[in-house]
């Protein structure tokens, strides 16, 4: 199985919805417009953003992330797709979004820094003017002086999930590696993803250069300034009116 197979078993215990990043979505969100959330995994910020009011589209490319996103879904104006990044344009049809919502690491899954371009691209034709975008990624600043960031033990009452990155020495980019420990059955399954370990500067100019403007850079929920120290690089942009 490849790796968001298997984490989409257990994807709601390991990264559950955490009251400041929801907190955060909602007051950096433009009010009263549609929202798209993109990499929403099994739709917990979905149905979560719903909750709180927000018409919202969640898309994933895995069809067991959004099969789960799809059993939990009950009332609100919400709907689940099975697309990319790279398909935003035909999500939106002849309606605009107010805000798009890329977290969870989901931008480094691009394959080079052209598809992060189109993507941000893409991004700015689907929004209304005045229309925002939030992207978080892991703090990949950290290279320049600490080599690859570590990443902490996750462990729950089904799971121990281990990850770590190191560099991709046969085609570049950093390899993302996951050792998921099941405690039921005592095995052990293993997967890998290739990531593209972009920078803050690079992705503030890809935004600008894409149209966006009021690039603002935050190293955590909390709304803390990003640092090269921050453990995540969170990226909130808007349209111009």
């Amino acid at each position: 199985m490849k790796l968001y197979q298997i984490l989409a078993q257990f994807y709601d215990e390991l990264f559950p919805v955490r009251k400041k990043t929801l907190n955060f979505l909602t007051d950096t969100a433009l009010p009263g417009k549609p929202v798209l959330d993109v990499g929403c995994g099994t739709g917990g910020y979905t149905l979560a953003l719903c909750e709180k009011g927000f018409k919202i589209t969640g898309i994933d490319p895995g069809r067991e992330m959004i099969d789960k996103a799809e059993a939990k879904r009950a009332a609100g104006d919400v709907r689940f797709l099975c697309l990319g990044m790279e398909d935003i344009n035909s999500v939106s049809g002849e309606e605009k979004f107010g805000t798009v919502i890329c977290i969870g690491n989901t931008l480094v899954h691009c394959e080079d820094t052209g598809a992060v371009k189109k993507f941000f691209s893409d991004c700015y034709s689907v929004l209304v003017p005045g229309g925002r975008v939030i992207v978080q990624v892991v703090n990949f600043d950290q290279i320049k002086e600490k080599g690859l960031p570590d990443l902490p033990l996750i462990e729950t009452e089904r799971t121990v999930m281990k990850r770590a990155y190191s560099w991709n020495t046969s085609g570049g980019g950093v390899l993302f590696s996951v050792d998921l420990f099941l405690r039921e059955t005592g095995r052990s399954v293993h997967g890998n993803q290739i990531l593209l370990p972009l920078q803050s500067e690079e992705i503030r100019d890809f935004l600008l250069s894409s149209g966006f403007s009021s690039v603002r850079l935050f190293g955590s929920y909390a709304g803390d300034p990003f640092t090269p120290e921050s453990p995540a690089c969170i990226t909130a942009a808007e349209k111009g009116r």
